[in-house]
């Protein structure tokens, strides 16, 4: 096979993953997204959560957010994934909708940047990071502070 083909095979396994890994949240499938976390991960959450490190205290923080949620669904677009060697990263971006505490919610562009490292015989995230677009610049103004 030639490199060519080889980095398709990977992009689309790779592809493959993310798939899984959305999926896997919609589902609430804890252990599938433990699965498919290099043992080291380091993952950066959207909101207050910030860094956590390695794949079991990751896992534990995907286990508190998928009890709160009902209903999640999860539509992945702009997706970007660049290949070197044994090393991996991708862009994409989420929207999705989900209840939580009885209300409804829609979550527009959630972005999301991933390296992935083949890891025994398949791609694994080694670390990831998701945040939102933030728009209300008004809400971070200090009033008397220059």
């Amino acid at each position: 096979m030639d490199e060519q083909a080889e980095a398709q095979d990977d992009i689309r396994a790779i592809d493959g993953l993310l798939t899984a890994f959305g999926d896997a949240v919609v589902a609430g499938k804890v252990s599938r997204i433990r699965s498919m976390l290099c043992q080291d991960t380091v993952s950066i959450f959207t909101g207050t959560t910030g860094r956590v490190r390695g794949a079991e205290e990751i896992a534990s923080v995907w286990a508190e957010h998928v009890a709160a949620w009902s209903d999640v669904s999860l539509e992945r677009s702009d997706t970007l994934v660049r290949i070197h060697g044994d090393t991996a990263w991708a862009t994409f971006t989420w929207t999705g909708s989900g209840r939580a505490d009885g209300e409804q919610y829609v979550v527009n562009g959630e972005r999301w940047s991933v390296v992935l490292l083949w890891e025994e015989g398949e791609w694994r995230f080694a670390q990831t990071h998701s945040s939102f677009p933030f728009t209300d610049w008004a809400s971070l103004k200090h009033e008397g502070v220059v």
